[in-house]
């Protein structure tokens, strides 16, 4: 079953369906990006002789499939922003960009465009704070003979 979700594309739901004369179950619940396998397989690649947890490789699941939860989230707001009912590469690659600072080689151009945030430092912020004041009002000059 699918449906519109509140940013107007189409989703499928998470739901289980029963079959009636059966009684047995299907549907997305079970399916995940990431299995046990693949974890364990990816971290013997870092090192062979690491064991983690369970609840450790239960965690590592939940955080991929949050990470391309928001990502396909954010990647279709990208689309409807530019008026299109499809999703391109552009639009995955602007966010992974702006909050991950993450560029994926082969996708766009092989420059990545560099942009630069604006920092301020509290030493700024206070001296902005302070109002301006002029040389010329009330002030006597500070090298004066007697």
């Amino acid at each position: 079953m699918a449906y519109r979700n509140e940013n107007g594309f189409i989703r499928s739901t998470n739901t289980t369906t029963t079959a009636a004369t059966t009684g047995t179950t299907t549907g997305d619940n079970d399916r995940t990006l990431l299995d046990k396998r693949a974890i364990q397989e990816l971290i013997k690649q870092v090192d062979p002789m690491m064991q983690i947890d369970e609840e450790v490789e239960d965690m590592l699941i939940q955080i991929a499939e949050e990470f391309v939860d928001s990502t396909l989230t954010a990647s279709c707001q990208n689309a409807k922003h530019r008026k299109s009912n499809t999703v391109e590469t552009k639009d995955v690659q602007l966010y992974l960009e702006r909050t991950y600072s993450m560029w994926v080689p082969g996708f766009g151009t092989e420059d990545p465009k560099q942009y630069k945030k604006f920092l301020t430092n509290d030493a700024l912020k206070a001296s902005l704070k302070t109002p301006y004041m002029s040389s010329t009002t009330n002030s006597k000059p500070s090298n004066s003979k007697q």
